[in-house]
């Protein structure tokens, strides 16, 4: 028999912990002398949550990968022209369809998909119709041989797609379909019709398992060469009107039915390319959904009955995946909305705000050092409502908002923190309330506001005087920015329209994509002009919990956050995969909150695995 050392040249390790993980253990065997145990590192499946679509739906077609999918179309009731694209973490609203479908087919990537046939009131019913997708837009391709819907049965590129089966008037079909980039050709059929069926693969090495064949939900599976059709191995469980991913030789079976009449389920099954196993599953059972990806790294997406939004990853991976979320911290000292801050999800700071539902505003600060919140020294002036704030914990600056009851409202006034004190810095321009700032001590950027009415004024901080700069292409005040004094995002505010976010380079501000969670002002912000986080706001009534995160072009959703408030703070607290929502208000009671929330992207981790005998 051989051995270990046989088989790997090496013997079997002995650490006395465990030692630090890379990908370059994984098959590895090792003695963990402080456990007393043979450890490795394997692949294990695992489902987590992603981030909800922005429109619940069934029937969709979708293609792509894991963290760049694609889905478009949907129904019911009606039919969706929605499309959205997944980053990995969240959706973002993309440029619709020139037309509702639903139960189309989809294939290929996010900058270069395809999807055809399906259900289109506008196009007369079950069509023909072809679309490519570059991306941003869609432009139309060839029209299929056969009409048909309800595929769920795709498979190939852009210019090398595969099409067979689904639904056409008068039953299920059996036709397959080639398309070359511009025209679909017609191919072998298959031996049996079917619909609603898995479909995965390439042109020439596809898959199609279960689905409806003869009235009843089935177990086979076919493979395609890129001219004929064989049997392989069945399902384990029949399998029909759920979603699908991955190659011929590593599939997956997403949730969908196993009866009729139907009945929904949660499982996932897993093909090799010679035979099928049950794998994790889902937490949410659905059928219509759709499945993008890989047979390792897939995502599921929508589905119904009742339409959803949910997304759920599959991932089968050597790590411990954790999902991006929210998660409670320790609260603040003293409860408040509208307040500012600075610093990094491990060294924040809080300043000012409003401690009540009348107007009784603050001077406290407080320091976080990643596990609580300690009093710091006090403000010299007391002010909230749009007060502005950047900088780090140890160098921060605080500056304008509002005074009442000291008249007038408005203070121009600046102070600079140098992590023990605040001391008084010379005076903004303009005094204003409802802005907010970015950048550094020693560069900073300010914008917007209310002064006697909403303003578009910008300032620039140098570490010694105010100067103006170029004002925003509109007016807007209680807004919140990310950034640097030379590249900044400013987004929400009041009044709702426009709803464009700007971004600032130094010397201009440019409209760039409309911030989805309008009309909302007093919303949380962090990170940097291309990986920015926006968390809660006033949306007048309610509050919201909204958490999005704009990447440079667009944004995206992200998990809200577990209470809805406004008025956060700090607003600048790290990079936009680990942040802190300290305190904050609500509406209409209680006034202000002590809790606290911090922010994590998700990660992955390489995980060793205990191994046991049986």
């Amino acid at each position: 028999m051989a051995t270990y050392e046989d088989i790997y040249g090496k013997r079997v390790k002995e650490f006395d912990s465990e030692p630090t993980l890379n990908s370059a253990y994984e098959g590895q065997v090792w003695y963990d002398k402080s456990s007393g145990t043979l450890k490795s590192v394997v692949l294990s499946d695992s489902v987590i949550s992603g981030g909800n679509m922005n429109t619940a739906r069934g029937y969709l077609a979708g293609f792509g990968t894991q963290t760049a999918s694609v889905i478009a179309g949907g129904a019911p009731a009606g039919t969706f022209t929605q499309v959205e694209h997944y980053d990995g973490i969240g959706w973002s609203e993309q440029t619709d369809t020139p037309t509702g479908f639903g139960g189309a087919a989809g294939a290929g990537t996010q900058t270069a998909g395809l999807i055809f046939g399906g259900y289109a009131p506008g196009l007369g019913g079950i069509t023909t119709t072809t679309l490519e997708y570059d991306g941003s837009s869609w432009t139309s391709g060839g029209s299929l041989n056969t009409a048909r819907s309800f595929q769920q049965m795709s498979a190939g590129t852009q210019t090398a797609g595969l099409g067979f089966g689904g639904y056409a008037p008068g039953g299920d079909r059996s036709e397959t379909e080639e398309y070359d980039g511009s025209s679909w050709t017609a191919s072998t059929a298959m031996p049996v019709a079917r619909g609603h069926a898995g479909g995965t693969g390439t042109q020439t090495a596809g898959l199609t398992f279960g689905g409806r064949v003869s009235g009843s939900i089935n177990n086979t599976t076919l493979s395609y060469n890129g001219s004929s059709w064989t049997s392989e191995n069945n399902l384990g469980t029949n399998y029909g009107f759920g979603g699908s991913a991955g190659t011929q030789t590593a599939s997956l079976a997403l949730a969908g039915s196993s009866t009729i009449p139907l009945n929904t389920t949660n499982k996932v099954q897993g093909y090799d390319g010679t035979s099928w196993s049950e794998k994790t599953a889902f937490s949410t059972a659905r059928r219509y959904l759709a499945g993008t990806g890989t047979g390792t790294a897939a995502l599921g997406s929508g589905g119904r009955p009742p339409n959803s939004n949910a997304t759920e990853e599959f991932h089968s991976s050597i790590n411990t995946i954790t999902a991006a979320a929210w998660s409670s911290i320790a609260a603040v000292n003293t409860g408040r909305g509208q307040a500012a801050g600075s610093g990094t999800a491990t060294a924040g700071l809080i300043f000012g705000g409003n401690t009540s539902a009348s107007i009784n505003y603050v001077n406290n600060s407080e320091e976080w050092d990643g596990t609580s919140w300690t009093e710091g020294n006090d403000l010299a002036t007391a002010r909230g409502n749009g007060i502005g704030g950047c900088g780090s914990q140890t160098a921060a600056l605080a500056f304008c908002g509002d005074v009442y009851p000291t008249s007038p409202r408005n203070t121009a006034d600046t102070e600079e923190y140098d992590g023990s004190s605040w001391s008084e810095g010379n005076n903004v321009n303009t005094a204003r309330r409802g802005t907010a700032g970015a950048g550094i001590q020693t560069a900073a950027v300010m914008a917007g506001g209310y002064s006697t009415t909403n303003i578009n004024n910008t300032e620039e901080y140098d570490g010694t005087n105010w100067s103006n700069g170029n004002t925003m292409p509109y007016s807007r005040a209680n807004i919140t920015i990310a950034g640097t004094q030379t590249a900044a995002i400013l987004a929400a505010g009041s009044p709702a329209s426009p709803t464009a976010t700007l971004e600032y380079d130094g010397t201009n501000w440019t409209a760039t994509a409309a911030y989805p969670a309008m009309p909302v002002y007093s919303v949380g912000s962090s990170g940097i002009q291309t990986a920015a986080l926006f968390f809660g706001g006033f949306s007048p009534p309610p509050v919201i919990a909204t958490t999005v995160a704009y990447d440079g072009t667009s944004f995206s959703a992200r998990p809200s956050m577990g209470t809805a408030k406004y008025g956060v703070g700090p607003t600048s607290a790290g990079p936009s995969t680990s942040t802190i929502a300290a305190a904050g208000a609500g509406y209409p009671s209680p006034a202000a909150y002590t809790t606290s929330e911090e922010f994590s992207g998700g990660t992955e981790t390489v995980t060793a695995k205990t191994l046991t005998s049986s």
